[in-house]
């Protein structure tokens, strides 16, 4: 059974992986701005647009930067907690549904990440999975419209 202690170390590997990912696209977005201002992408004809497209992608480079930017200010100052057995299912909570971890994440975007060889999902707080459990207690069962069809879940328990 996981701790709550787990849960801060779930919710570390969650950080260190947006870093991660600041970091990779801080790199592209620097290089795709150099290769746009480069005089080795200087246009050599009417139909050379090597400058324009680096240019379009140096810029949706640096808003994908503020996008991760925002994310992981918005991880920092989010607060745990650890949620009791009679508890009801939040964001923040990292809930067993059929025997699968998912952290329910303040963020707007889903991850994956390994913690003691388990997988966990890291789901949006409006994951269709999200909007169905919060809300609910351990022993719970709801259904999700999957593109498969519905699909029942039961909530195992609640950290």
């Amino acid at each position: 059974m996981l701790t709550f202690q787990d849960k801060e170390k779930i919710f570390q590997l969650i950080l260190n992986q947006l870093e991660s990912e600041y970091k990779q696209v801080e790199k592209i977005a620097n290089d795709s701005k150099k290769d746009a201002t480069d005089s080795d992408t200087k246009q050599e004809s009417k139909y050379d647009t090597r400058r324009i497209e680096a240019s379009y992608l140096a810029g949706a480079q640096l808003k994908r930067l503020k996008e991760l930017e925002i994310d992981f200010k918005i991880l920092k100052s989010f607060k745990l907690e650890s949620f009791k057995i009679n508890y009801e299912v939040n964001i923040g909570a990292l809930i067993s549904l059929n025997s699968k971890l998912y952290f329910i994440s303040p963020l707007n975007k889903g991850l994956n990440i390994k913690y003691k060889e388990t997988q966990i999902n890291v789901i949006s707080r409006s994951a269709p999975i999200s909007n169905e459990c919060i809300g609910l207690t351990k022993g719970d069962i709801f259904e999700v419209d999957t593109p498969k069809g519905l699909k029942e879940y039961k909530i195992d328990f609640i950290l």
